[in-house]
């Protein structure tokens, strides 16, 4: 198995510290359908894999039918919130780092036990406009092998490392970054499932502080994205593990529903990641 590293020497420093609440959109909501990206970009969708429980999704007809929630309706949205009429049903993303093995955040599989009630679903994207996906071929789903590492702790990272039961057909595993230190002010792209949707990409982002095992940033996220690669578009290799971040919603009193929160690109406390290089001892050899 053949497992892509990258190497750059950077360096940068900061306090922060890791907690496990929800993300945020920062200024414009950047976030876009599969369809609406460029190749680049959908090659790093096909890599990244919904986390779909078990009790939600049935086999029926060679396919993988979910029981999805409606986004607007669970949630009391607004009616323009972006993605309304979409279902929500993955808990978490991940990404490949090689054909079998695939990375996500600790809080989201921290035993064999949670790893295997897990679907692991590539293909959950939206093909073409006002497509609305509630199902993936039966070939597009993988099962949880082997945990090979999980942790929790802040200082040593929030991420999970697991072998799936097979090779991710047709795509491409994400080089990580080997060495060396992100810097504040590098662009991210972020690839995954904001509460449970379809896969969206959020570009636009960028590194606001870093330090020991940690990062901050400003990109667009919810729960569901925990686990979600963050990738530099100039270096091409991912630079951290998507973990916690602001609160999802506010309520809109006047119009009593819920909207999306939004800061400007500097404020709110920052999207946190695990940096990518926390996982790195568990990767050699494989």
């Amino acid at each position: 198995m053949k497992l892509t590293l990258v190497i750059l020497a950077l360096f940068s420093n900061g306090t922060l510290a890791a907690t496990a609440n929800p993300p945020v959109i920062y200024g414009a909501d950047g976030r876009l359908e599969y369809f609406e990206s460029n190749p680049v970009e959908q090659s790093w969708a096909q890599a990244t894999l919904a986390l779909v429980n078990k009790r939600n999704a049935k086999f029926k007809n060679a396919e993988l039918v979910f029981d999805m929630q409606p986004y607007g309706q669970s949630e009391r949205l607004c009616a323009d919130e972006p993605f309304y009429q979409q279902g929500e049903v993955a808990d978490c993303s991940g990404f490949l780092v090689a054909p079998d093995i695939l990375v996500t955040a600790g809080h989201c599989v921290n035993s064999r036990a949670e790893c295997k009630s897990y679907h692991f679903v590539s293909g959950f994207f939206v093909q073409y406009a006002n497509h609305v996906p509630d199902r993936v071929r039966s070939d597009q789903v993988y099962e949880c092998r082997e945990l090979i590492a999980s942790g929790l702790s802040g200082d040593k990272g929030d991420f999970a490392v697991i072998r799936l039961d097979r090779p991710v057909d047709g795509a491409s595993p994400l080089p990580v970054r080997a060495a060396g230190e992100i810097r504040v002010g590098a662009p991210l792209v972020l690839a995954g499932y904001p509460m449970g949707l379809p896969l969206k990409i959020a570009a636009g982002a960028s590194v606001r502080s870093v330090t020991h095992g940690q990062f901050y940033t400003n990109t667009d996220s919810y729960i569901g994205n925990s686990g979600s690669a963050l990738i530099n578009p100039e270096a091409g290799w991912v630079e951290g593990i998507l973990i916690d971040g602001e609160a999802d919603f506010v309520w809109d009193t006047k119009s009593k529903c819920q909207r999306s929160m939004q800061c400007a690109e500097d404020q709110c406390r920052g999207e946190g990641a695990t940096k990518i290089e926390m996982i790195l001892p568990y990767l050699n050899g494989l």
